[in-house]
């Protein structure tokens, strides 16, 4: 057999020579072979990684034609010969059968755990549920589907619950279910020459649903981003349902080829949001069900509050604060009831933050005549609305003086997303006349609605006494200001109440603040 394949081998290069008097691919094949040809796939050894690349980029085609009219030649039917390079040359590692059948993603296997009948469903994730549930009667409509949030929301268990759904009704389903750092250290095989690429396009013929988590982890590698098209496309192409997780938008993944992102947004695209208080509640009783030991315990209600407003933020932290009570018992709750005082405080401040907030995005919404910027910026990701969502982020931060942290997770984006909205706007107020004036004109919006709710709206609501000291204090509040004078030196001065030297002090600041928005309002209608 050995001698059939030298024989074969001299004639195709033989017909290479004829066809082609290229130096360099004489050269690149010298103390070349063909190792095996198996299953119309043509199996050759090159000396070195680098020759393999150079003979795929520049002269596939010519040492492919060479053997197909050959090998055709020794056939009376006439088949399709595929050539593969390889730089293994060692006997036991030669391409054959059990070979192409190589095992891969090993390691990749479905959580049984992770069902739709254990999943919580509420008003946070109730689209991506519907979804899950769609792909896992195979109804491949809305094919590929993206599901994004932040961590710890529940996207690996969706897309592990597809999988078990569909293995409880056919067990003949060929299910890969991994991550992208998987995938990618299959790619480093091939890098390595410890497999070839062809041997995960055979493996992947034979999936019949691909649930792939992280995908975020493609950022910045293009070559294995190609790898990647490529089995999507066939995948998608053969009808096959794919299923794909992230902890952003499509948009929003750093250097992810834009073949990539639009076939990702070619599907259908769903955020996870964060879980509301009763959503919590449910997953707290969830997790106790599950457990043997509080299974028909009543527990008290206050429990359940407890958690559900203290462990807000994703649901992995959620049930962790559930293992905690189940192992303490009652003590857990009695033990961080102490600090209730101060978790109330920090809710009140919280809601404060929430409320400026919702304040500051209506304000910008009565200034552009939009209805609803949050819809729009989940559903209309044009360069307008993003372009005004950077403005609401960088006015966040600018009045409320918050890290830009804390509004990541008030308004749900990513802290890059934030930071880079931020920093974009930042420069352009530094660059940009017209933005300039937009941001003042909406700050002075804000304060001017602050003011508004102060106790002291105009004149009449101050006494007769009040008014004449704050004509004597007029000229000496800027310097409270510029902090050349002192509070308690002008209450002393003026024998008054730090409570009446405050009430002087909001008047003047609406004072002024009357004037320089009616200057702002004449700026900008010119």
């Amino acid at each position: 057999m050995e001698i059939n394949k030298k024989i074969i081998w001299d004639k195709i290069l033989q017909k290479i020579n004829l066809n082609s008097k290229n130096d360099s691919l004489h050269f690149l094949l010298k103390n070349s072979k063909i190792l095996e040809i198996y299953n119309c796939q043509v199996f050759i050894y090159v000396e070195s990684e680098t020759t393999k690349q150079i003979l795929i980029s520049n002269y596939y085609n010519d040492i492919s034609d060479a053997a197909n009219s050959i090998l055709n030649d020794q056939n009376s039917n006439s088949h399709n010969f595929k050539v593969f390079f390889t730089t293994n040359n060692k006997e036991e590692n030669k391409i054959n059968n059990k070979n192409v059948n190589i095992k891969l993603f090993e390691d990749a296997t479905l959580n049984n755990e992770y069902t739709f009948d254990n999943f919580v469903v509420g008003s946070f994730n109730e689209d991506a549920y519907k979804a899950a549930l769609l792909i896992s009667k195979q109804i491949t409509q809305f094919n590929p589907l993206f599901i994004y949030s932040e961590s710890g929301l529940g996207k690996t268990h969706l897309l592990n619950a597809i999988g078990n759904e569909i293995k409880k009704k056919d067990k003949n389903k060929n299910i890969l279910y991994t991550s992208a750092s998987n995938f990618f250290n299959e790619y480093i095989h091939i890098v390595k020459g410890e497999r070839e690429e062809f041997q995960i396009s055979e493996y992947f013929k034979k999936i019949d649903v691909l649930l792939i988590d992280d995908i975020q982890f493609c950022s910045k590698k293009p070559k294995f981003q190609e790898l990647f098209f490529s089995i999507f496309s066939y995948l998608l192409n053969k009808n096959k349902p794919v299923v794909i997780a992230s902890d952003r938008h499509p948009e929003e993944i750093i250097d992810l080829e834009n073949r990539l992102v639009t076939r990702f947004l070619g599907g259908l695209t769903i955020m996870i949001k964060k879980p509301d208080f009763d959503s919590n509640v449910k997953i707290i009783k969830k997790c106790l069900e599950q457990n043997n030991s509080y299974k028909g315990k009543t527990i008290d209600n206050k429990i359940y509050s407890f958690i559900a407003e203290k462990y807000s933020q994703n649901i992995r932290e959620l049930k962790g604060a559930v293992n905690h009570f189940i192992f303490f018992g009652e003590k857990y709750f009695l033990i961080n009831n102490k600090n209730n005082k101060k978790i109330n405080e920090q809710k009140q401040n919280n809601n404060e933050i929430k409320n400026k907030i919702a304040i500051i995005t209506s304000i910008i919404e009565k200034y552009f005549c939009l209805t609803d910027l949050k819809t729009l910026v989940d559903k209309k990701r044009n360069r307008n609305i993003i372009f005004i969502e950077h403005i609401r982020i960088f006015l966040i931060k600018n009045i409320l003086n918050i890290p830009l942290k804390t509004i990541s997770q008030e308004i749900n984006k990513k802290y890059t997303t934030v930071f880079q909205a931020f920093k974009s706007i930042k420069k352009k107020v530094e660059n940009d006349k017209t933005t300039k004036k937009i941001i003042s004109y909406l700050e002075n919006k804000f304060l001017n609605y602050q003011l508004n709710k102060d106790e002291i709206k105009t004149s009449k609501n101050m006494s007769k006494k009040t008014l004449l000291i704050y004509k004597k204090l007029k000229n000496f509040i800027p310097e409270i200001k510029n902090k050349k004078i002192s509070k308690t030196h002008l209450c002393k001065k003026f024998h008054i109440s730090k409570n009446t030297l405050n009430k002087c002090i909001k008047y003047f600041n609406k004072q002024e603040f009357d004037k320089l928005n009616s200057v702002q309002e004449n700026i900008l209608k010119k």
